[in-house]
């Protein structure tokens, strides 16, 4: 590599592992909420296209472990190679670690304290709408990056997405399906309906 090509790897390096430190820093609401910070970020630095950012995110939802810590390692992967998914997913955990190591004691000696109790029962339904947004976000990015609910609405995609969505959806609350199985069952579905 020349001299310029490092240069321009060790800035998105940088560029990465501040942008997603910022992301843990200032995400709330678990994975899925991160999911249109991550996405903002990355399109808005030119780094990916909105069609990459959905097809990085369905890759990160069928591989074990947190959706935000899977999608940040991709993301940095797809960004800056080997050592951009170490920055990024540094990046990402970094804050969150710190913050529980020096929370945690104090947290756990104080959990049924009225105002804790509130705070948290204050703090549900703000993570709800962060995680519906998400779901949002992933309809968008799926379906067409200029989003547009009566385009959506006509769109076969969206109804066959739907159609397998809800079967899926009630698989899973009641009968307990393992989401592998639902995961590599879709797969297939999708690999079918792909080659008719």
């Amino acid at each position: 590599m020349s001299i310029d090509q490092w240069l321009l790897l060790a800035s998105k390096i940088r560029e990465l592992t501040s942008t997603f430190f910022q992301i843990g820093l200032l995400g709330f609401g678990g994975g899925y909420a991160f999911l249109p910070m991550i996405h903002n970020e990355m399109t808005t630095r030119g780094f990916l296209t909105s069609l990459e950012f959905g097809n990085l995110v369905a890759v990160a939802e069928m591989t074990p472990g947190p959706i935000a810590i899977n999608t940040a390692t991709l993301v940095g992967s797809r960004v800056a190679g080997l050592l951009g998914s170490f920055a990024a997913t540094l990046g990402v955990i970094l804050p969150s670690t710190i913050i529980i190591l020096l929370a945690a004691p104090s947290l756990i000696r104080h959990k049924d304290h009225p105002i804790l109790k509130g705070l948290f029962s204050g703090l549900r339904p703000v993570v709800t709408a962060l995680i519906l947004t998400a779901a949002v976000f992933l309809l968008q990015t799926n379906f067409d990056p200029l989003f547009d609910w009566s385009q959506l609405l006509s769109s076969k995609e969206f109804w066959l997405t739907l159609g397998v969505a809800l079967p899926t959806g009630a698989l899973l609350l009641w009968t307990k399906t393992h989401p592998i199985i639902l995961i590599v069952g879709a797969a297939l579905i999708g690999l079918g309906i792909g080659l008719l």
